[in-house]
């Protein structure tokens, strides 16, 4: 895709957020789509966003979303896997992903477009493909995204053509898999760390754990959190992993609560609801029953 090109389709799409004046449109599913589609989004919403300072909290959410930067350039930290991003390009964060975004300019030359919805089933297993990758929009997969802004924005615009446009522009990012590009920078200690938790959270890790793993001293690996863009401590990122993966799995399987409790590293069914409900707000048999 030609750079003139990519920069005249963010010009448009923040422009057409300026012009509007009635604020930002709800759009809902309402029938009319009759192809077979494994996932039929609903809830449409779309808006622009900036930053008022250089790294922003960790945030989860229970809806689909895709970032796509419109101007400036910033690092995103998804699950622990850093991702920088250029204007033009984009994120999908699945639900209950954690996300902190780094601000690789200064603070008024961000903006980003945030698009989000809900799975009409509640099923979003045909996207965990997209899950930590780097998109790149082509020229059609812009004219989706201007689509799906339109009809965030104009009530005239029928619901059923903001929900084809975004299921074309999700089908096309699925079919292209594009993958996180090479860095050549080397990874950090932080960034080995948060790979080891990532992939051993089933176990009990502590700071002493990554401390004897990784032969730092305890300090050094407290230091490291402490600076990265997380915000999250060691403890706090085993737990936001453990109930990430819970909650997928208490949705989308019938695994017992014994067996996802296991699975989740947690040493017996009791410390897991106790857990669970004191982020959930809900036992995850509660949980699992308001899901479905």
């Amino acid at each position: 895709m030609a750079e003139k090109h990519k920069k005249i389709a963010l010009s448009h799409i923040a422009e057409m957020f300026a012009e509007n004046k009635s604020g930002i449109r709800n759009i809902w599913f309402s029938g009319g789509v009759s192809a077979n589609f494994d996932f039929v989004p609903e809830n449409i919403l779309a808006w622009t966003s900036r930053e008022s300072s250089k790294v922003t909290g960790t945030f989860i959410h229970q809806r689909m979303a895709l970032a796509l930067v419109l101007s400036g350039k910033c690092v995103m930290n998804i699950d622990g896997v850093r991702i920088p991003m250029n204007p033009g390009e984009m994120v999908c964060i699945l639900p209950f992903q954690f996300h902190t975004i780094r601000l690789d300019c200064p603070p008024e030359e961000y903006q980003t477009l945030w698009i989000t919805f809900t799975e009409k089933k509640g099923d979003y297993s045909s996207f965990f493909s997209l899950k930590n990758r780097l998109l790149k929009p082509d020229r059609s997969d812009f004219a989706c995204i201007a689509e799906i802004v339109q009809g965030t924005l104009k009530t005239e615009t029928p619901a059923e053509k903001t929900v084809l446009a975004l299921l074309k522009l999700l089908l096309n990012f699925r079919r292209k898999k594009q993958s996180l590009p090479e860095s050549s920078e080397p990874r950090t200690l932080f960034d080995r760390m948060c790979d080891y938790i990532r992939n051993n959270f089933e176990k009990e890790i502590s700071v002493k754990t990554l401390a004897d793993e990784f032969s730092v001293s305890t300090e050094t690996v407290r230091r490291h959190f402490r600076n990265a863009d997380t915000g999250l401590t060691p403890h706090e990122l085993l737990i936001l992993l453990r109930h990430q993966l819970a909650i997928e799995l208490l949705e989308q399987t019938d695994l017992s609560i014994a067996e996802i409790a296991a699975k989740c590293g947690w040493s017996d069914p009791f410390s897991f609801s106790r857990a669970f409900k004191k982020r959930d707000h809900l036992s995850p048999l509660q949980h699992r029953k308001k899901f479905r």
